[in-house]
């Protein structure tokens, strides 16, 4: 094997090995930070994170901001909750206005879709109250 293949070799060697280093690193990132997301939406995940970020002064100013905390994250339930119930809302409404327009076997893709989206946000339901 002559000078000029072994480079070209080496070249496509090392490019692809980035390729798959830099997939691996990024989706090792994503499941970071969707474990984190995950973890603050927990009970008290939001106080865990609070804690991390800031180290308190004294016992006082810890329940002084567990209070306020604690308050947050029933308010955020409450929107995560709205918020979900009414992009199911826009969801459906899109589903039924796309249907006539649909051929049979396009209507039958979305189904299969949807179906796997349902089955998908049951899992991760079903974890995170695991988790809880």
């Amino acid at each position: 094997m002559n000078a000029r293949r072994k480079s070209l070799l080496l070249l496509a060697v090392t490019l692809v090995l980035g390729l798959l280093l830099g997939a691996s690193g990024v989706s090792v990132l994503q499941n970071r930070r969707a474990a984190q997301l995950r973890e603050a939406r927990e009970a008290g995940g939001m106080m865990r994170m609070i804690e991390e970020i800031i180290q308190t002064n004294s016992e006082m100013q810890h329940s002084q901001i567990s209070a306020v905390v604690e308050d947050s994250e029933k308010r955020f339930r409450e929107a995560r909750k709205t918020c979900g119930e009414m992009l199911q809302a826009h969801r459906d409404s899109l589903v039924a206005n796309l249907r006539p327009v649909l051929t049979e076997g396009q209507q039958t893709q979305l189904d299969e879709w949807i179906n796997r989206e349902r089955n998908h946000q049951r899992r991760s339901r079903s974890d995170s109250k695991r988790n809880q």
